[in-house]
């Protein structure tokens, strides 16, 4: 009947592309913002513009991008287990709990969960390579 349903193989590829993407997209806010908080890149009075200019001084272009595959690379045991995990659970749940709502509920929290511990590690070094 359903046979347009992705796989859960195709679910988490498709997570990662646009993981990926929008990290890529989003990075250069997150270093700055990561450098006006430890004070780093020659923030002078802490203003964006100078934050900018400080981390185009000491990297270039590219340090507006520091950390992106570190962030990457610790992304994908979180997306894997993740989507791969939440949608396995989905359709192995949905005939044991009556309840499809409860059956997504328990599913994403146990699949976010399992994507955080298998995550957090990595993000912890990330957190010090950006300064």
């Amino acid at each position: 009947l359903n046979m347009h349903r992705l796989t859960p193989s195709q679910v988490t590829v498709s997570g990662l592309v646009s993981d990926f993407v929008s990290w890529t997209a989003t990075s250069p806010l997150d270093v700055i913002r990561i450098s006006q908080q430890v004070g780093v890149a020659d923030t002078g009075n802490g203003s964006l513009w100078n934050t900018c200019q400080g981390i185009w001084k000491q990297n270039g272009l590219f340090g507006f991008w520091k950390g992106n595959m570190t962030y990457s690379l610790h992304n994908i045991p979180f997306i894997v287990v993740q989507f791969y995990l939440q949608d396995f659970l989905q359709q192995n749940l949905t005939g044991v709990v009556r309840s499809r709502i409860v059956a997504r509920y328990i599913s994403n929290f146990l699949a976010s969960a399992a994507g955080l511990f298998a995550a957090y590690p990595p993000e912890s070094v990330r957190i010090r390579l950006i300064p």
